[in-house]
């Protein structure tokens, strides 16, 4: 469980992301957050994310527009 709303969070995270940038014209808040959480990334490295994440003593994210 704690995997996926570690993933969860970073999927709602980037359909925040797009929805700031204004990328769509108009958008709509749950079909925003239900296609993030549904279609994933297309380039994955959540799987090894998370093993790094087991010996990390910190974490940065940094987000470009």
């Amino acid at each position: 469980m704690a995997g996926w709303m570690l993933l969860a969070s970073i999927l709602v995270a980037v359909a925040g992301n797009i929805i700031d940038m204004g990328i769509l014209p108009q958008y709509d808040l749950e079909a925003s957050l239900r296609d993030a959480l549904s279609a994933g990334f297309a380039l994955d490295d959540y799987p090894a994310f998370r093993e790094k994440l087991k010996t990390a003593r910190s974490v940065l994210i940094l987000g470009v527009y």
